[in-house]
């Protein structure tokens, strides 16, 4: 017993006077309860930061950039030996295409991390513990940093080499002979010429701030389309079609191409940029994709879009974007004869269905007037290039149908961002299938057959868009008022000019250069078919296979200038090398080279079309596959 209870008998405990004695007072715990702590509000970001230069895609581009750099300096090497440090690195930074790839460098370290974060849930919890728009303001903040540092440290690393290496004089008068400097813009040329190191800090400060914009844009596009290959692919292939349509096409103003805001020289007469009151124009592009950016990030980048991974706030699981409303029905798939169905093979009525799902006489149409806008855009150029051709008094036969026909479909960067880019977007639907496409597959009974009547598909496919590019150009020129002939004209004697080697000029008759030109470039878009083919059915993803092959057809361009002294098997590498006839350094392509093409190819088929039947074979045709 113990102060007024019984602990054995388990009741209290009276006193003498019948009164129940006093309980004991429990000793309460001393608790001490912390507040709730709010979070750093510069922890989120420096976090973010952390990330973003630690991550595995910093190092890439890192690693990319200084490569890319590396090719730069052996042009410079190539220089007269009179060179001071600044020709080294502006040479350097000039023909190393730094200004092609500057848009993938830029989104490679962070860009898609915002789809990484929304898919893995980080982001949500994330959002939990601090305010959304800190959030994402931390994550625009870090990537921008990561994509600005990621393209601008090589160029100091380069600018602190050739500062130590080389200690000649500056100004040399050899250069002033030499497209070696910056001559279309007079006040930059005086600093070049008279304090280099503030000039080149000004070009790394330039590039810098694009690639913080291209990082931005890279990032802000995942809010609209939640896939990590948009974060790449859009700013580097729109980047790219800006710079082909403003220096190449000549289509848009000369401001429109980043080459220009980069402080590239062009050496070109397309603009009148030579004063400083033609600055201000440089500032368009970067502004209107700055406005492109915030327009993106009001629209789509609300809290509950965001971590919901929709596109509006309201969205309807059936509601989106149909083809029967935006398309007529008789251009949105030819008529089925239903009696040949009931007569025909299961596999002949599958690979009928096949074509008359995918070959869609829209698609056709708009093949067709793509192609014809390129083509008088090429015509304009061509007689740009080569005016004494086009005079009244010429001597000779006149240009015809076929010159602009091998001009355009030779010309790498048209070749490259339009006709095959066009000819990837048109078959990448192919897989994963619908569940249409996964019932009939079921009904056909074996896999083997699916991917035969695909391979076929893609085979045909390449075959009829070469065919259809050739008509439309031969028509095309025709109605520009170019001549049918089937002689050589005055181009026989100047073949560089329509992009074919002068061996198949030989020939009294275009024949022998149409099946190497034709002959090329369909099986090189049967091959690269093969591969959009094959990356869509491992990642059950349909946009992603079309944007890894372009973006690799659009960096082999600079690749080009990388595999220069390799051996020969190296050289067929890239593939822009192996679609046209003259690219450097094959500028004078002989015959032994031509078939050399076609070898790469044939290899590429030899290895593409058996894996993409082992990936079939492991396809899993029940799970639901993502259309992107």
């Amino acid at each position: 017993m113990k102060n007024g209870f019984d602990k054995k008998k388990n009741k209290r405990v009276k006193n003498e006077k019948g009164e129940f004695l006093a309980l004991p007072i429990e000793p309460t715990l001393k608790t001490r309860v912390n507040p709730p702590s709010k979070p750093n509000p510069g922890q989120v970001l420096k976090s973010e930061i952390q990330r973003a230069l630690r991550s595995r895609g910093f190092l890439i581009a890192l690693t990319m950039a200084s490569l890319l750099l590396l090719v730069g300096l052996r042009f410079a090497y190539q220089l007269p030996a009179q060179r001071s440090f600044v020709e080294e690195w502006y040479v350097s930074y000039t023909q190393s295409f730094y200004h092609l790839m500057l848009p993938l460098i830029a989104c490679f370290p962070f860009a898609d991390s915002l789809v990484t974060d929304r898919k893995q849930g980080y982001l949500e919890r994330l959002a939990v513990r601090e305010r959304f728009g800190k959030v994402i303001s931390a994550k625009f903040l870090a990537n921008a940093l990561a994509g600005g540092l990621a393209a601008s440290i090589p160029l100091v690393l380069l600018y602190a080499f050739t500062s130590l290496t080389n200690h000649n004089p500056l100004n040399h008068p050899i250069f002033n002979t030499i497209f070696a400097r910056p001559y279309e813009i007079a006040e930059v040329t005086q600093l070049y010429q008279n304090n280099p190191d503030l000039f080149i800090l000004l070009v790394i400060a330039v590039v810098f701030i694009v690639a913080t914009i291209f990082a931005s844009l890279g990032m802000a596009s995942t809010l609209l389309v939640n896939q990590r290959f948009v974060a790449f692919s859009l700013p580097f292939l729109l980047a790219n079609a800006l710079q082909y349509f403003a220096s190449d096409a000549r289509l848009i103003p000369w401001y429109w191409a980043p080459s220009e805001v980069l402080l590239k020289a062009n050496f070109s007469t397309n603009h009148d940029f030579e004063t400083i009151n033609e600055i201000p124009y440089l500032l368009i592009l970067p502004l209107c994709l700055i406005l492109l950016i915030g327009l993106l990030i009001f629209f789509f980048g609300k809290r509950k879009q965001v971590l919901e991974n929709s596109l509006s706030e309201n969205r309807k699981p059936k509601d989106g974007f149909s083809l029967s409303k935006l398309v007529p029905s008789w251009l949105q798939n030819f008529p089925v004869n239903e009696k040949r169905l009931k007569k025909g093979t299961v596999f002949g009525n599958y690979f009928r269905n096949l074509l008359n799902i995918h070959i869609q006489p829209i698609r056709i149409v708009l093949i067709v007037l793509v192609v014809a806008v390129l083509t008088i855009v090429m015509f304009g150029w061509m007689k740009l290039r080569m005016p004494s051709f086009f005079a009244v008094d010429l001597i000779g036969n006149p240009p015809n149908t076929w010159d602009l026909y091998f001009m355009t479909i030779g010309d790498p960067l048209t070749m490259a961002l339009i006709i095959a880019n066009l000819f990837l977007f048109m078959i990448s639907d192919l897989q994963p299938q619908s569940a249409f496409g996964q019932l009939a597959v079921k009904r056909l009974g074996s896999r083997k057959q699916s991917w035969l009547a695909h391979i076929l598909f893609l085979f045909l496919s390449a075959i009829a868009y070469s065919l259809i590019v050739f008509l439309t150009m031969h028509l095309t020129g025709r109605f520009l008022g170019l001549p049918f002939s089937n002689q050589w004209s005055v181009y026989r004697n100047s073949a560089e000019h329509i992009n074919i080697p002068v061996f198949l000029t030989i020939p009294n008759t275009h024949f022998q250069a149409f099946l190497a030109v034709f002959g090329m470039s369909t099986l090189g878009f049967f091959a690269m078919s093969l591969l959009v083919l094959l990356i869509n059915t491992l990642t059950q993803r349909r946009l992603i296979g079309y944007l890894m092959v372009e973006i690799l057809l659009i960096a082999s361009l600079p690749l080009s200038s990388i595999l220069l002294n390799v051996p020969v098997v190296l050289q067929y590498l890239p593939i822009i090398r192996n679609l046209v006839m003259r690219f450097y350094p094959f500028v004078f392509r002989n015959l032994d080279q031509a078939w050399h093409s076609v070898y790469a190819w044939l290899i590429w088929l030899a290895i593409l079309i058996p894996v993409t039947w082992l990936a079939y074979r492991k396809q899993d045709y029940l799970s639901h596959p993502d259309y992107d």
